[in-house]
């Protein structure tokens, strides 16, 4: 019995199979809706966590900032001018007597990229000064430290609102730094170019930069953190960097430094006494106060007051400072004589 070899065996009916039906356009194009939406939705989610890491690094650096100031301040009794990047580039060094332009990061002793926010651009300083009256005396110039006083306060004002309708936060800042935000309006960049000039009034403010339809006021700036400015601000105070070195035992507080002038001044006028006699009459002391003004003294043998000084205080101030006085009677001086072994005056 012969049999047909495989190759040659007839091959049984095969079954038909449909072939799989494709999308249709409208499914298609509703796919397409969906996979935008999520895209979009992704996209705007990771911006927003893009955008909140930019402002938390800027923040950081901006503590970093005035953490440094506060040091040089304690050390030199003055704040570092500003740099002008206009001028002669990056260089991180301060150049005096600028009160505005970035930040001198060589002179703070940081590190180049401590001066620059989260989106890469070099972040603006401001220091305040206004010499009329003159210094030393109640001048303010806080890049000077001929003029540094305890009891000083600044004159920087950082506003919320807007230009038309400014809301102070502070008016009396010793310094500012200004990020200029994600859109870089006005901002230097780390290589010295500018960028673009800002559109509002605020921002502009925030670069102390002219354009169309805004009139500058100088020491102004606004806080910004808002859809149409985009900027963010931080400010440092007098009462609060001198109370803080007060705590850290690097200055004195107005206070602390008032007490200690007016009884250094009351030991130097008994000690006049203890080694002249009751015919001397010492000199006044001199120096001013925390707030830059001479003290007044009166020096009298006559009556039962010998010797008065006083501080005329801060009427200015807030809250205000009352004048302050130390006195030493005749009694007073006499017992400290007889305590020392020497004759009382009559």
């Amino acid at each position: 019995m012969h049999t047909r070899p495989p190759s040659l065996r007839r091959a049984g009916p095969r079954l038909h199979r449909p072939s799989p039906a494709g999308f249709s356009l409208i499914e298609l194009s509703v796919v397409l809706v969906l996979l935008t939406i999520i895209l979009g939705l992704g996209l705007g989610a990771l911006n927003a966590r893009f955008q909140s890491a930019n402002t938390s690094v800027t923040r950081q650096r901006m503590d970093l900032v005035r953490e440094a100031l506060l040091a040089h301040l304690g050390a030199t009794h003055r704040l570092p001018c500003a740099e002008d990047v206009s001028a002669g580039g990056v260089t991180g060094l301060e150049e005096c007597p600028n009160t505005f332009g970035t930040i001198p990061f060589v002179t703070l002793g940081l590190a180049r990229e401590t001066s620059e926010d989260g989106w890469g651009n070099l972040m603006s300083y401001g220091v305040f000064a206004n010499t009329a009256p003159t210094c030393p005396g109640s001048g303010i110039d806080w890049k000077s430290a001929t003029c540094f006083g305890e009891g000083k306060v600044g004159g920087i004002t950082l506003n919320d609102g807007t230009v038309a309708a400014p809301i102070p936060l502070t008016t009396q800042a010793i310094a500012v730094i200004i990020s200029h935000g994600p859109n870089g309006l006005g901002a230097w960049t780390r290589q010295g170019s500018r960028n673009a000039a800002p559109v509002s009034c605020e921002e502009a403010q925030n670069t102390q930069q002219a354009i169309p339809s805004c009139t500058l006021a100088a020491q102004v700036f606004f806080r910004g953190e808002r859809t149409d400015v985009d900027d963010l601000a931080s400010t440092l105070l007098a009462g609060e960097a001198i109370q803080r070195l007060a705590r850290d035992g690097v200055l004195q507080s107005p206070t602390a430094r008032l007490g200690a002038d007016l009884q250094a001044a009351v030991d130097q006028f008994v000690g006049a006494f203890a080694a002249a006699g009751c015919t001397l009459t010492p000199s006044a002391p001199s120096g001013l106060d925390p707030w830059g003004h001479a003290y007044s003294t009166t020096i009298s043998l006559s009556g039962a007051t010998v010797f008065q000084i006083t501080s005329s205080g801060c009427t200015t101030c807030t809250p205000p400072v009352a004048a302050t006085t130390r006195s030493v009677t005749k009694t007073e001086l006499n017992a400290y004589l007889l305590k020392a072994g020497l004759e009382p005056c009559p």
